[in-house]
């Protein structure tokens, strides 16, 4: 159905594909593959978006400002 190709900071690609709508996204990057389910990704946006607006903390993603 789709893919999504990013760079990251390694020099290597990341790439998400989704067979079906709302089925399992497969994510690649180096040597690693694995899959997540497509409730696990709406999870994590939503944590993300959470962590943005600071209604959660991270780590790893900042406060937008």
């Amino acid at each position: 159905m789709g893919q999504i190709s990013v760079d990251v900071n390694n020099g290597g690609i990341m790439t998400l594909v989704q067979e079906k709508h709302d089925g399992d996204i497969t994510l690649s990057s180096h040597n690693s593959e694995y899959s997540i389910s497509a409730g696990e990704l709406v999870m994590l946006m939503n944590y993300f978006r959470n962590c943005k607006s600071g209604r959660e903390i991270s780590d790893y993603i900042k406060k937008a400002m």
